[in-house]
């Protein structure tokens, strides 16, 4: 007797030890909920990770490519001075205002530091390098370059390497490159900073007042400075404000002309700089945010 019920007792044992095993064994949606979530989790570790890898290799390869170059100081008048010291008429620009005083009450200097690039060298890296652009003040200090198309760029650097940052880029249906009326010249909004991520501040017009110019070398090393006239947004989702930004040749001065008094008309505000038919411009194109197709457009005239 005391035997059979030893038995029956093992027996019990023996069938909670396996109840227990099913247990553990057995997804509950609990659980399975946590595993979801925790491989979501390092998922998105991995995916930062290879972002902030991206960024920090580019932002790498960039700042050694400018600090390698050869620095100049550059003394920039206003539009209105340097135009009276050639002979011309003054533009009576919102530069001379800013020349007088800024905030603090102090003049402002318009003598800059600015990269001088070697370009036999960065042609041998890459020989899509078509110039420099660089806005004093600002982190904009980059080779432009120009491809077959306007996709490549948006994911590899100026050397061509892959990367997401992508590169400063000539739009590549610009025949007569960075001479054309209008050169057209992308770049992504970098979260941290880079790129063309500075284009966006200049909705802002005390922004703007600080960071008039724009700097474009050519591979001659000729320096054009360029008096932005017009900062505005635009939505590259909806066709005809695409095709009403993104011109380039024109051929007739009548239609240069009347495409200069639209895309003055979307300002954000007045620079005081006046464009003409017998000008070249520069436009400048960015996105806001990486999940929207609105872009910043700045646009600057040459001297």
């Amino acid at each position: 007797m005391v035997k059979r019920l030893n038995l029956e007792g093992e027996s019990r044992l023996e069938e909670e030890k396996n109840e227990q095993r099913t247990k553990k064994k057995r997804f509950t949606p609990a659980s399975l909920l946590i595993l979801l979530l925790q491989v979501a989790f390092v998922v998105a570790l991995v995916q930062v990770a290879r972002i902030l890898g991206a960024y920090m290799s580019a932002d790498s390869s960039y700042k050694n490519i400018a600090e390698s170059m050869e620095e100049v100081e550059m003394e920039i008048l206003p539009r209105e001075s340097a135009d009276a010291e050639n002979g011309g008429a003054s533009d009576g620009t919102a530069e001379g205002e800013a020349e007088e005083e800024t905030e603090e009450g102090e003049a402002v200097s318009y003598t800059y530091t600015v990269t001088h690039p070697d370009f036999e060298y960065l042609t041998s890296i890459n020989g899509d390098v078509i110039g420099w652009i660089q806005i004093p003040g600002t982190a904009v200090n980059y080779p432009i370059v120009q491809g077959t198309d306007n996709e490549y760029y948006l994911t590899h650097l100026y050397t061509g390497d892959a990367n997401s940052s992508g590169a400063i880029f000539l739009d590549a249906g610009t025949e007569q490159g960075l001479q054309d009326r209008n050169a057209i010249i992308f770049g992504h909004n970098m979260k941290n900073g880079g790129m063309f991520a500075a284009l966006n501040s200049y909705s802002n017009w005390s922004y703007y007042n600080l960071h008039p110019y724009i700097l474009v070398t050519g591979l001659d090393g000729t320096i054009m400075v360029y008096d932005i006239f017009s900062v505005y947004s635009l939505d590259a989702s909806v066709e005809e404000n695409v095709s009403a930004v993104y011109l380039h040749g024109f051929g007739a001065d009548e239609v240069f002309e009347e495409y200069l008094e639209q895309v003055k008309g979307r300002s954000f505000y007045d620079t005081g700089i006046q464009v003409t038919k017998e000008d070249y411009i520069i436009t400048l194109s960015t996105c806001q945010k990486a999940d929207s197709s609105v872009r910043t457009i700045v646009q600057a005239v040459r001297r």
